[in-house]
């Protein structure tokens, strides 16, 4: 959770104990919960692929405001579209990536978290072009990317 006067994140929260519905119930509430001074809940962003499904399924259930809504980022009009969510991609990722170690090195954006900056860590760019998490990532896909030689 970011402030988006400040550029600093305020809050973080991690649990594999929560399904993707429970996990957006507790987001609401949060989000409910941050208003900001002018009264609106906080702005909710999920990745919409894979489980982000059923996340975003309980919030437009819930009818929660506000919510991000898919851009398409290679326009120069950057129309808004009617897909709630964000999309990752191979350009998505890698433009979402790129603007986040602009913010973070000009200090745009403040990210006390340790954990959090450790796992910025772990992301890999495949000769492919694809950016993968390294924890996601098979030893052998990542021997053959030439990253890691031997498991250590």
């Amino acid at each position: 959770m970011g402030d988006k006067k400040t550029g600093e994140k305020v809050a973080e929260f991690a649990s594999p104990y929560l399904k993707p519905h429970e996990l957006a119930k507790l987001a609401v509430a949060i989000g409910k919960w941050f208003k900001g001074q002018n009264g609106r809940n906080a702005l909710i962003i999920w990745e919409a692929n894979g489980p982000g499904r059923e996340f975003g399924d309980m919030v437009m259930e819930l009818k929660y405001a506000p919510v991000y809504y898919r851009t398409d980022e290679r326009s120069t009009k950057k129309k808004v579209q009617d897909i709630p969510g964000w999309w990752s991609g191979t350009e998505s990722k890698s433009a979402l990536l790129g603007e986040y170690r602009r913010c973070l090195s000009g200090n745009e954006y403040v990210n006390r978290s340790i954990s959090a900056v450790k796992e910025c860590r772990q992301y890999v760019f495949l000769r492919t072009g694809e950016i993968i998490h390294s924890r996601s990532a098979s030893t052998q896909t990542l021997r053959e990317q030439g990253i890691i030689t031997e498991i250590e």
